[in-house]
């Protein structure tokens, strides 16, 4: 009997989640509509047309980060990188442990 009422009851609890799942589907489809303002390329503050963007809205942001940048990324790209990642987690461990070098000396971390 005991076997019958735990599969009854699991029974009943995965019809409630289900019920649950179909209502939440529901509810985000209902957030998820297309309107204007989600198409619209914003940058910078300023509404900008696709044109004179000239590049994919996606891509927006990273282009003008590697233009600014571009001097160190080549610096570094022809100087450090060297394509194993060994070399990559290399580098990040130095990174770590010169960032706690410096958390150290300036007296560590405190709650106040």
């Amino acid at each position: 009997m005991v076997v019958l009422e735990t599969a009854v009851s699991m029974f009943i609890v995965t019809l409630l989640a289900y019920g649950l799942y179909l209502y939440s589907v529901k509810v985000t489809k209902s957030f998820s509509r297309k309107t204007r303002e989600k198409v619209l390329i914003y940058a910078c503050g300023e509404d900008i047309t696709e044109k004179e963007a000239l590049l994919a809205d996606r891509h927006l942001y990273i282009t003008i980060w590697n233009e600014v940048f571009k001097p160190l990324y080549d610096s570094l790209r022809g100087k450090v990188h060297t394509g194993i990642l060994n070399d990559w987690f290399f580098w990040m461990f130095m990174a770590l442990i010169i960032a706690y070098a410096v958390i150290i000396m300036l007296g560590g971390v405190s709650g106040y």
